[in-house]
């Protein structure tokens, strides 16, 4: 079973590395750190895509917004805004430069990287997903929640019951038939 088809042509977005003379291109494109695209972007029009920094929050483009991709030129985007209250609003997003955090990587240099300021995003973590509401949610639990309240997140991003399933790995059978997965909370206590 084939989950998406997409007929549109694949877009390769490489970035525009600053490196100067001390390392080869190839290294420094294999390097991924996090907070910055890698150098090979892959992107299609009429995918889904999230937004990994706020670059116009009065126009609704904050980190984790999520997006469908309308056009492709090789420095602008035109991006359409899948939810929230500016749904359906079109969106022009440049490439934007990204510069590594020296005291946070494990390189002996910073990194300077012009990439789109996106990343796919057919699936995403309970945390990115929240303030999220979509139609339709597969929940994925390779493991059981470990957060206060991260199960209630991940459920609660669709309006009815019947529009989720859950996935639990190893999961604990119960005498009725069903599985349940542990749900992490802390007891508040008020006065």
């Amino acid at each position: 079973m084939q989950l998406l088809r997409i007929a549109y042509r694949t877009k390769l977005a490489n970035t525009y590395d600053v490196h100067g003379d001390f390392f080869e291109p190839g290294v420094l494109h294999a390097v991924n750190l996090n907070g910055i695209p890698p150098h090979k972007l892959m992107l299609k029009k009429g995918i889904p895509i999230m937004m990994m920094r706020n670059l116009n929050p009065d126009l609704g483009l904050c980190n984790g917004m999520r997006l469908r991709i309308v056009g492709l030129k090789d420095h602008v985007m035109h991006a359409t805004i899948m939810t929230g209250v500016r749904r359906g609003q079109h969106v022009l997003t440049p490439r934007i430069v990204f510069i590594s955090d020296n005291d946070a990587s494990e390189f002996p240099f910073r990194l300077r990287r012009k990439q789109f300021s996106v990343q796919p995003a057919f699936a995403m973590t309970i945390n990115k997903a929240q303030g999220q509401t979509v139609q339709y949610l597969g929940l994925y639990l390779a493991t059981p929640c470990f957060s206060h309240g991260q199960l209630y997140v991940a459920l609660s991003r669709v309006s009815e019951r019947s529009r989720f399933k859950v996935l639990i790995e190893n999961a604990k059978a119960e005498e009725d038939g069903g599985v349940y997965t542990e749900n992490i909370y802390d007891l508040i206590l008020y006065d």
